[in-house]
């Protein structure tokens, strides 16, 4: 069974100077003055988000619950959610992104709320400001972009424009027509998002007007944490769900183990530079009860590369972690009661290929 439609099981049961001066008997004439000496601050690092790669994932991590393959599973009713770095305000911010899309901080807190549904996504974080573009890609008319921008805290909600002749200075290329444009413009989405995230906020001050706080007339509960439960212990039962744990551990799906994979369940969730891989035994079938045991808790810390295709001995690995050459790495699996960590420092073991 493949971790899409583990995930979907699981969706069911278990529903990161001083300045020199003259001495006192100094008579020498005195110097000329010299200029001050400038100290210049480096430039600020800027994260984004794009695709393709895994660089984002040290501070951004998605939770995409659906419901499988199989015509016969539900789709879960949780939104994606995606988890943000956080500032001195807040540890993380998270978006729920659905039909709308609400910005909330660690506690809960709605800082924006989009009242329609987004294409595409773009992230851009400084030290100081936290940036979301909501990237709408229509067939018929020219592509824009709803902003938020988190600073000190605190949210703005700005609707954008892109006007055809930055869309041209971003793609490289003239539409002779407007016509022709609607119908080329899907192929640099992607593109032209990766722009708005490099050339953040001189783009959006030529195209951007400001909506307001984004939650003047959400109709949204204020308050309301995304991760609703604390992370649990070896030895708790109860009912999880798919969004996540308090603290910023987010759901990444599930699968079975062990001896040809029939062993149920473990579910992962992702942290900042580790994860946590939660084994939790089934304990009841009903939907509305499904309540596990929790058995055991791993903590992994992460590696360049990542694979949940190793298998040691006829034994599946819950996960295996290595470097960027597939070297130094280790593999994580749970015999019994217990953790067993196979190392290798060169050539990985037979069965245990990267992802």
């Amino acid at each position: 069974m493949g971790q899409k439609a583990i995930s979907a099981v699981l969706a069911l049961l278990l529903v990161a100077g001083c300045s020199g001066g003259k001495g006192a008997g100094e008579n020498k004439a005195a110097r000329p003055a010299q200029p001050p000496t400038m100290t210049v601050a480096p430039p600020e690092k800027v994260l984004t988000f794009s695709y393709p790669g895994d660089a984002w994932r040290q501070w951004v991590a998605i939770s995409l619950p659906d419901g499988g393959d199989d015509q016969d599973d539900e789709m879960s009713e949780t939104p994606p959610i995606y988890r943000l770095r956080g500032d001195s305000f807040s540890p993380h911010y998270y978006i729920e992104r659905g039909d709308v899309s609400d910005v909330r901080n660690e506690e809960g807190r709605l800082l924006a709320h989009i009242p329609r549904s987004a294409d595409n996504l773009g992230l851009r974080k400084t030290t100081a400001r936290t940036s979301i573009f909501l990237y709408y890609q229509p067939e018929d008319r020219a592509h824009s972009y709803d902003l938020v921008t988190i600073e000190s805290g605190a949210a703005k909600l700005y609707h954008c424009s892109i006007d055809q002749a930055t869309f041209e200075a971003a793609t490289g290329r003239h539409f002779a027509t407007k016509a022709t444009l609607f119908k080329e413009q899907y192929r640099y989405a992607n593109l032209m998002l990766n722009q708005l995230e490099e050339h953040e906020p001189a783009l959006a001050r030529d195209h951007c007007i400001t909506k307001d706080d984004g939650v003047k007339t959400s109709g949204e509960p204020l308050i309301q944490p995304v991760l609703r439960l604390s992370v649990p212990h070896v030895g708790d039962v109860l009912a999880l769900d798919d969004r996540g744990f308090k603290g910023g551990w987010i759901y990444g799906g599930g699968m079975s183990y062990g001896p040809g994979r029939r062993t149920c369940c473990y579910a992962e969730y992702e942290g900042e530079g580790r994860d946590l891989f939660v084994i939790a035994d089934p304990l009841t079938k009903d939907e509305k009860d499904a309540r596990v045991h929790i058995s055991q808790m791993v903590y992994v810390e992460r590696g360049a590369r990542s694979s949940y295709d190793c298998e040691i001995d006829g034994n599946a690995a819950i996960t295996a972690v290595a470097d960027a050459d597939w070297k130094n790495g280790r593999a994580y699996l749970i015999e019994g009661k217990n953790v067993r960590i196979v190392r290798w420092g060169g050539k990985p073991p037979a069965g245990c290929p990267a992802q």
